[in-house]
Formats: structure tokens, sequence, C-alpha cells
């Protein structure tokens, strides 16, 4: 019998590794803004994406091109710098993924991105930056607390990294969001909270086995043909489906119940997969590492 939900990782590759890290999503914003919903606050500062590193309070480059960060349209040499003014006027800006990440099946999830703040810390008029998730397409926001809660006191170039072992939720969802937040109490020091280099990892362990056996079912890869052998006892799986990263069903096969099956994978590109097989409510999953 199948357990309700059992999902496990099994490593199919040509070639053997200690691990590998699958990237779900990358941005050094070169396309600009796209992908991202820029906000301004009731006190003028909002986000923007450019290049721009020689203006007044000049934000340092980050590896070239352009960056993401906070800005402030009242200052008179304005050209977009990363900084704002301390005017005595508080408010929160927000840049917002506007499409979902899918991390469903991935074994170990770590965002990372380079930032940096200087604002100022403290519990009174503190300005600093803030990193929030979402799971349900940006309709509710919880703020990421662990490693850090506050981007705050770092005047050069720095890189963060949160991990689904800090932040469980990261795991297992078909629509997964970021959003950076940048609380002004319109006091702190120049440069505001910038952020650059965004990469989301799926870091999947792998090696070569030549099957695997969880329950009745045994699930054997042939390398040198791209085959993967399903093979059963009882209870046979009634559907078997082949999933993409993108939560795209790629293969299917339905009123199943055979002992024996076989899946080519000779047409998949590289890249992770999830194998599914379901019996009634019953379902039984596994990763799949599908290599050069």
């Amino acid at each position: 019998m199948y357990s309700s939900i059992l999902s496990l990782t099994l490593a199919l590759c040509i070639s053997s590794a200690a691990l590998a890290q699958n990237v779900l999503y990358s941005n050094d914003f070169t396309g600009g803004s796209a992908g991202w919903a820029l906000s301004q606050a009731n006190n003028f500062d909002l986000w923007v994406v450019n290049n721009t590193y020689n203006c007044v309070t000049p934000t340092p480059d980050q590896g070239g091109g352009n960056y993401l960060h906070v800005a402030n349209d009242l200052e008179p040499a304005y050209c977009a710098f990363a900084g704002y003014l301390g005017m005595g006027s508080s408010g929160t800006s927000y840049a917002t993924m506007t499409t979902g990440i899918n991390t469903t099946g991935a074994g170990a999830v770590t965002l990372s991105f380079d930032w940096l703040c200087v604002g100022q810390a403290g519990i009174v008029l503190a300005s600093y930056g803030t990193l929030e998730y979402s799971t349900n397409s940006g309709s509710t926001w919880t703020a990421i607390t662990s490693p850090v809660s506050q981007y705050v006191s770092q005047s050069a170039w720095t890189t963060a990294t949160v991990s689904s072992q800090q932040v469980p939720a990261l795991l297992n969802q078909s629509d997964l969001r970021f959003r950076f937040a940048f609380v002004n109490s319109g006091y702190g020091t120049n440069p505001s909270f910038a952020v650059d280099n965004i990469q989301v990892t799926d870091n999947v362990p792998t090696g070569i086995q030549a099957s695997t056996t969880e329950e009745n079912i045994q699930l054997t890869w042939l390398s040198h043909e791209k085959n993967l052998w399903v093979n059963c006892k009882d209870n046979c799986p009634e559907s078997i489906s082949i999933i993409d990263m993108m939560g795209k069903e790629v293969y299917a096969v339905q009123g199943g119940n055979k002992q024996q099956q076989i899946i080519h994978f000779d047409s998949f590109a590289p890249g992770v997969y999830i194998f599914r097989g379901a019996s009634g409510s019953q379902v039984f999953t596994k990763k799949i590492l599908l290599t050069e």
C-alpha cells in the first residue's frame, strides 16, 4: 500500500556527482524591472531598476549592469540613485515578484541575493530593508525573520542567503514569491536598500543508482537507453505522470494498474522532474534528476 503522501528523492543521472544545483529562478536585472512590480511610498520613496552609480550619494556598482534599489524623486540632482532624503516623512515601499516560482518536489531550496542598506538601526526612527514571501499568488505575505529580520547598517555589497531549513514554507510550493520592502522612518544614512543577483536554487543530491524500491514500487533507470522502468507487485498505480519544475505535466498515462511500464526520457531536456503514481487517494512521488 502507498502512504498517503510520500515524497523521496530518486537520483537518476548519467554521471556521478555529490550535489547538483538546479536553478529555479535567477535575475541580475539585465532585463530591467520585468517580472517585478515596483511601488512608491507616500513619502516619495520608490523602487527603480537602473545602472546609475555616479549621482548624489551613489551606490557602488555590483557586478555591472542594472540593480534594484530604492530612490527618492525629491532629490534635486535626481537620477534614480539608491538613496533617500531624511525629511521626517515615514513610509514603506515594496518591490514585488509578479510571477511565482515552483518548488514542488524540491529537496532543499535556497534564496540568495546581494544587498546593501545603511539606513538607521535601532528601535527609535529606524530605516531598514525587509524580506517577505507569499505562497498564494501574493494575496498574503509573511515576513522572513531568519537568519535576519532587518537589512541595515551595511554600506558595502554583501550576500544574504535564506534556506528552506530556516523557512520550511519555501518547500513544495506551486507559486512561491518574494518581495523586498524599505521601511523609512524619515531618518538615516544613504544608501538605502539595494538588491542584485537574486537566485533561487534547489540543491539536489545526485549519484548513479541502478534502482530504488519503496513499498511495492520499484523504479529502475537504464542510463544507456534513458528509460525509466516502473515495476510493482500489487496495487499498481492507476495513473502515472511526469511533472517538470514549472509544474507542467510532460507525460501522463491513465488507466494503468500494470505491473510493468516503461517511460522514455530521450526527448526530455536535462533537469529535475517529479514522478507521480496515483491510485485513488493514494499518491507516490519521487524526484528524478536527468543530466546530460
